[in-house]
């Protein structure tokens, strides 16, 4: 097993322990409202009783007010656990390989160089091909105009490199795309959509006789409004 694969896998364990502590956080939060509720109510019935002296439901009452005078602390929980969700805790989006679509790297040129509105009036899309491979990989050969974002770093300064874009194509070195499948995740999880995968990575774009780029660095990360979706030519598969 190769380094980077290795490294792909430790994250994406290391991301999968976060979320389940997430959830268990969760879990502890929603059991502690469910108490504290229980006991407001508790205390409030028995003031009530004391006041009345009589804690069933009106007579007459509706079906529905039934339940509510029966389940009302359960209920009262029930929204204070959705309302903890709702306010960014445990709502991180998880995802599979089902999640993933794959494109062969001709078709993908040609989604780069399809220009949208109606009748292919409008301008060409904004798309982030993203090497997540480590900086000497990306050195060493990658997908021009492409922006080397390493896996680990994707989460942390997406906000600055991935915003504003339409596409999002993520390539590895060969048909394994094991830093590709972690990467394409990681964007969905984030909340990305048009995200692809391309079948085959370099190897396959190559293959094909497209070209390929070396730099003595990596490319800075562009924002959006610098860099659109135009491609060489699509190179159709032999």
């Amino acid at each position: 097993m190769s380094s980077a694969e290795t490294s792909a896998g430790g994250a994406e364990r290391v991301h999968r322990l976060e979320e389940i502590a997430t959830m268990e956080a969760f879990v502890r939060e929603a059991r502690l409202a469910w108490t504290h509720e229980r006991r407001l109510y508790s205390f409030a019935r028995q003031k009530a009783c004391e006041t009345h002296r009589d804690c069933s439901p009106p007579r007459n009452s509706s079906l529905m007010e039934i339940c509510m005078h029966r389940i009302n602390p359960l209920f009262t929980a029930i929204l204070l656990a959705l309302a903890f969700v709702l306010n960014g805790v445990g709502c991180t989006r998880s995802t599979s390989d089902r999640d993933l679509v794959y494109k062969r790297p001709f078709e993908l040129i040609e989604m780069a160089n399809t220009p949208g509105g109606a009748f292919g009036a409008g301008a060409l899309p904004k798309v982030l091909w993203l090497d997540p491979r480590s900086p000497k990989a990306f050195a060493e050969g990658h997908v021009p105009q492409a922006t080397n974002i390493p896996f680990p770093d994707i989460e942390r300064t997406h906000e600055a490199t991935c915003r504003g874009f339409e596409m999002y194509f993520v390539y590895d070195t060969d048909y394994n795309d094991v830093l590709a499948k972690a990467s394409a995740k990681r964007l969905l999880e984030l909340g990305y959509k048009n995200v692809y995968c391309m079948l085959g990575g370099l190897k396959a774009w190559k293959t094909d006789g497209n070209p390929v780029a070396t730099s003595p660095e990596p490319a800075p990360a562009p924002g959006p409004a610098s860099v659109g979706g135009a491609m060489p030519a699509a190179t159709p598969a032999k």
